[in-house]
């Protein structure tokens, strides 16, 4: 059976002239970079390294959702190559002149302004943050367009936390000082206080067969008081339709602005994707659960988005 494939998930933004770009706009800004070979960071820039590009994109309907795909590429040019002498029992190494591309999709819902990221990470594929990274540099080529991506807000990771069956809960929380975020981490801390503890570090499961959710207890209460800054939380568990989501922990730290800023800007969602024998498109799978953890928040957006490229002023 093939490993899952593991997918990013993120809001994002597409800009040309500082306005949003809808699906068509989006659609024409890939096209006019498509195929083309540009440099990724200033060093590459210096010295004139082009070896990034943008891929095949496209626009699919699935389920009735616009949906919008896409590759980035990233040319190394170079690949190590290992020998091995038989005869002398030596194992040799060299660096050879080759032109293979590392590849990496997108798959992205311009109605929901969001996108799922392939984040396989080997020698075909470059994983989702490089991604992400070098399509905000090639996007840069767009006449006055700008590519913006934004990993877990606080108030996305609750929305996730409950949409899961969960398999396990991490959290590090402290009490609260001076105001509760909410009545169950106020009890939570309290609870603490009382027995003069600080800080309270833990990792909960559900028994065989049953099915663990946040709820009035402790993972809610520790939930609430890691999204106030007082702590950090992190966990796994299983979509209604049966794949695997996951949310690190990032690391504690008393103070509490540090926690907030953690959880800001590192956490991300991963979800993993069986992937049949027959090699079967799991675009659908991806296309319903983005649904799924973003229908019921509004999409990340400045202002109304503009239309395609043409209307775009000059």
């Amino acid at each position: 059976m093939p490993r899952p494939i593991p997918f990013l998930f993120c809001r994002y933004q597409m800009l040309v002239d500082e306005e949003l770009l809808d699906e068509t706009g989006q659609l024409e800004a890939l096209q006019s970079i498509k195929g083309q070979s540009f440099a990724h960071g200033p060093k590459a820039e210096r010295e004139g390294t082009l070896d990034i590009l943008l891929m095949q994109p496209r626009t699919l309907d699935v389920d009735g959702e616009a949906v919008i795909t896409w590759s980035m590429g990233h040319r190394p040019g170079t690949r190590r190559k290992i020998e091995y002498d038989s005869d002398t029992d030596e194992i040799s190494s060299s660096i050879e002149r080759d032109n293979h591309t590392i590849t990496t999709r997108f798959i992205a819902l311009p109605r929901l302004g969001v996108v799922a990221v392939d984040d396989r990470l080997s020698a075909e594929y470059m994983g989702a943050q490089a991604a992400i990274s070098r399509l905000r540099s090639a996007f840069q080529h767009v006449d006055g367009g700008a590519f913006q991506a934004q990993l877990l807000a606080p108030g996305d990771v609750n929305s996730v936390l409950g949409e899961l069956n969960l398999t396990e809960y991490s959290y590090t929380v402290r009490r609260y000082n001076p105001h509760p975020p909410s009545d169950l981490a106020r009890r939570t801390s309290e609870a603490m206080a009382a027995e003069g503890i600080g800080t309270q570090r833990g990792v909960v499961r559900p028994m065989p067969g049953e099915k663990m959710h946040a709820g009035d207890g402790l993972i809610q209460g520790t939930s609430d008081l890691a999204e106030a800054g007082y702590g950090v939380r992190g966990f796994r568990g299983r979509t209604a339709a049966g794949n695997e989501a996951q949310v690190a922990k990032p690391s504690f730290d008393m103070d509490r602005t540090k926690n907030l800023k953690a959880q800001g800007k590192q956490q991300r969602l991963r979800v993993f994707f069986e992937r049949p024998a027959n090699d079967f498109d799991v675009t659908p799978s991806v296309v319903a659960e983005l649904v799924r953890f973003y229908e019921r928040e509004p999409a990340n957006v400045l202002e109304k988005p503009a239309g395609g490229m043409a209307d775009q002023p000059g």
